[in-house]
């Protein structure tokens, strides 16, 4: 059996990526068909490995992290194909540790926090540059970033750990955020 530590479903529901730890240091992701398809390893290191993955809108690519192992002199976010052909891009490096949440449904950005805050990354360097965006402020952490299906709203976990609520905000982001949950809450 395979030890995840983070999923994502494509939207068809017919596949899902994986973030599969080997002995708790490293990782790498993994796809599967579903149901009862075999596991097939995705990612190949380098240690600590990948994790964090988002399938694109359309299925034809999986983005995904570099595995949270504090300490590390740098982390990225990268994507491939989802049918292995052509090599892996990189798209952003960052000091920080990065965790890849969400691929907007329209399929023009990824959604990661790093350095506690939201961040939005255009991912078609071709038609915007692929500069990161800061969607919270929060001087707490901001977590567990989703895109609405029709991409106006974004809805993350924001606070100190052991006590988050959930918010919700307007794409692209204004300033403006509403809490949703009453007695805490992450994904």
């Amino acid at each position: 059996p395979l030890e995840a530590d983070s999923f994502s479903l494509s939207a068809d529901g017919r596949r899902v990526a994986l973030g599969v730890i080997a002995g708790g240091f490293t990782g790498d992701v993994w796809t599967l068909a579903v149901p009862g398809g075999t596991p097939s390893k995705f990612t190949f290191g380098p240690p600590p490995g990948w994790s964090y993955p988002v399938w694109s809108p359309n299925a034809s690519e999986i983005a995904y992290a570099t595995l949270d192992n504090a300490g590390l002199s740098g982390y990225e976010l990268r994507r491939k194909k989802s049918d292995m052909s052509g090599s892996e891009e990189s798209l952003v490096k960052s000091d920080a540790i990065i965790r890849l949440w969400d691929w907007a449904p329209d399929g023009t950005y990824l959604v990661y926090n790093s350095n506690n805050a939201l961040w939005q990354l255009p991912v078609d360097a071709q038609r915007s540059p692929r500069k990161p965006v800061q969607l919270t402020t929060a001087a707490t952490d901001e977590e567990y970033g989703q895109v609405s299906p029709d991409g106006r709203w974004l809805a993350y976990a924001a606070g100190d750990r052991g006590d988050m609520q959930v918010y919700v905000q307007p794409m692209p982001a204004t300033g403006a955020m509403w809490l949703v949950s009453k007695d805490g809450g992450t994904q």
